[in-house]
Order: structure tokens, then C-alpha cells, then sequence
């Protein structure tokens, strides 16, 4: 079991700090520090756990190597082993395109917490890179919260991020949040059920119902006393990453859709997430495909936009199976099939 230390900061400095000003530049010294010692450091492995196997610790450290990571989200598991095929070293999967991909459902809070650690459990077990898994609120209650965290790591996931949204969520303008100390409450118990170096992400949401950027700040403050390892806000001005991050004394993600690398880089972001896009971007693949078809046309009309046929196959893995067939006597050496 591991605890992470309390931050040092408090929430009255960082906004001490966020009311003065004060800019991302002096966050290699600061908030860089506070991701060497607390991100990386109290919440490491227990005596006697494989590190270098376990992936928290493979993606503490692919996030401490000073570019941003472009973090890809997946919805499901080709597009999982696509996202690592074409290069990618680690991606997500967020609860919107989870929900959408899987479900038919909005990101309202409608996909539960075993549904959603189970679709983790199958893009994590589906590929070698670190997998960051959204799970929304961790289920409810700390003792949910607690409970998520252990199925997640018998999972084998990388990082997972707790919201502080009310459990229905999105419904319309604004928004509702619990109570900072409930949130707080619900980290600590991530942390304390946390075994291995599975980062604790909280994501605060108080930009993106209307509240004031020192408002996020002391939310965020606050969530890393309670143990987080990294800190996201949604709606959040990449040109503020690097201040809050400074003042709350951890890392801050972004996801952003056109921000310039230079920028995220300025403001010490590790990691850009691409949470919904390739959901959208498949969509309008096959929609455009159905269209042409629904117009009359043919595959040669077509295909040169699909994914080669090779290509696919190694996505569903053929060879690996038919390298087990052979094994097993299902073929014979000439590949011809002759029991099942």
C-alpha cells in the first residue's frame, strides 16, 4: 500500500501564487521537481514489486522525459493496436468514447464503473504500450473508489483519472462538483488502495463550469494533498497549464485540439490527450464509405480509403493464430486445415 506525502504547497500558497501572477518559466525548478519527488518518487512500488514491468512506472517515466507524450484515445481494441502500430507509445481510453464506442451513450455518466474497467481490461491485456484509463467519478464513493482502483490494477493500467463531477454529469450549461474535501477523500483512498506505481490522475472541472482559474487552482491543490500524481482541467487555456501547475505543485495534462506543441512544451505539459477524435475520425471514415456505397458505388470506388487487407490482418493478429494452429495440429504443414 502506498501513501503519497502531502503537498507543500497548500491550497492559501497556491493562491498566494496564482493571484501574483506567477509563470509557467519557473516550472522546471518547480513543478518539474514536485513530479521527480511525489509523481515519481512516494508513490513507487512496494519492496520487492518488477518495476521496470510494471506499467505505472513505464509511464512515470516516459512522462519525465521532457516533450509532451501525444497521448491517442482508443474506443476499443483495433483501435487500440492501430494507435500502437502506427508508433504511438502510450494511449487512452476516455469514458466519452468508451461509452459512445461500446454502449450508444453519451458521456453522462451512464456507463458504470465495472463496465468501464472492463473495457480498460481488454485494451490493456490487447497491447505492449502503457494504457491511461478514464474512470469518471471511480464509481461513487471513496470505498467505490477503492474498490475501482484494485480492479484496475489486476488490469494492469498505467494511470487512471477520478473526476470531481457529480456522477450524473454534462446534462447542460454548467455543472455540479462535489465538495473539495469529498473529492480529497476519494483520492486518498485511490492511493491507499494503489499496490503498484499506477499514476492517480484528478481531473477538475471547475473552469468548465464557469468558476475562476484560482478557484481551479485551490481545487487542484487540494487533490494533490490528497495524493495525485498529475492534475487535468478540463477547459483550462494551455497558457495557463504551466502557472496552476506551478502553484498547485504537479504536473497539469492538456487536451487540446490545436494548441502548437511549442506552446504545451513552454508550459511543461507531459502529456496531450487526443480523447474523442479517433472515435470521430473512424466515423466519418465509414460514413463517407456508406455514402458512396448508398450512391452505388463499387469497392474499387472505394477502397484505395480503406485499410489494406495486410494491414488488417495483422490488427486482428492472423499470423499469431494460424502460427498456433500449426502448433497444435489444427494444419498441417501445408496449411491445410484438418481438424477443428
Amino acid at each position: 500500500m502506498t501513501t503519497a506525502p502531502k503537498n507543500t504547497v497548500g491550497r492559501r500558497e497556491a493562491l498566494r501564487r496564482i493571484s501574483a501572477g506567477t509563470g509557467g518559466a519557473a516550472l522546471g525548478a518547480a513543478g518539474g521537481a514536485a513530479f521527480g519527488a511525489g509523481a515519481t518518487g512516494a508513490a513507487c512500488a512496494p519492496a520487492g514489486s518488477d518495476a521496470p514491468s510494471d506499467p505505472g512506472h513505464q509511464f512515470r517515466s516516459m512522462l519525465a522525459g521532457g516533450d509532451p507524450v501525444v497521448c491517442p484515445g482508443a474506443f476499443d481494441v483495433i483501435s487500440a493496436r492501430l494507435i500502437v502500430d502506427m508508433g504511438f507509445q502510450t494511449l487512452l481510453l476516455g469514458g466519452s468514447a468508451g461509452s459512445a464506442a461500446n454502449h450508444g451513450v453519451p458521456d453522462y455518466g451512464l456507463a458504470s464503473i465495472t463496465e468501464l474497467i472492463e473495457m480498460a481490461a481488454r485494451i490493456a491485456d490487447s497491447v505492449p504500450v502503457p494504457v491511461f484509463a478514464d474512470a469518471d467519478d471511480g464509481g461513487g464513493s471513496p470505498l467505490a473508489v477503492a474498490r475501482a482502483i484494485r480492479g484496475y490494477e489486476r488490469a494492469r493500467l498505467a494511470a487512471v483519472m477520478i473526476e470531481d463531477h457529480v456522477q450524473a454529469k454534462h446534462l447542460g450549461e454548467g455543472g455540479v462538483l462535489v465538495e473539495t474535501s469529498y473529492m480529497q477523500d476519494k483520492l486518498r483512498a485511490a492511493v491507499d488502495a494503489r499496490e503498484g506505481g499506477m499514476m492517480i490522475v484528478a481531473r477538475c472541472d471547475s473552469v468548465s463550469i464557469g468558476q475562476s482559474e484560482a478557484e481551479a487552482t485551490e481545487r487542484g491543490a487540494a487533490y494533490v494533498e490528497a495524493g495525485a500524481d498529475l492534475l487535468f482541467f478540463a477547459g483550462l487555456p494551455p497558457e495557463s497549464m504551466g502557472r496552476v501547475s506551478e502553484a498547485c505543485g504537479r504536473p497539469v495534462i492538456a487536451s487540446v485540439h490545436d494548441t502548437p506543441m511549442a506552446t504545451l512544451r513552454e508550459n511543461n505539459v507531459p502529456l496531450v490527450l487526443y480523447a474523442g477524435q479517433m472515435l470521430r475520425l473512424a466515423l466519418g471514415a465509414m460514413r463517407q464509405g456508406l455514402q458512396d456505397i448508398h450512391d452505388g458505388a463499387t469497392w474499387p470506388g472505394y477502397a484505395d480509403r480503406a485499410l489494406p487487407g495486410d494491414a488488417y490482418q495483422k490488427l486482428i493478429q492472423v499470423d499469431r493464430w494460424r502460427a498456433d494452429a500449426r502448433r497444435y495440429n489444427l494444419v498441417d504443414e501445408n496449411g491445410r486445415q484438418v481438424r477443428g
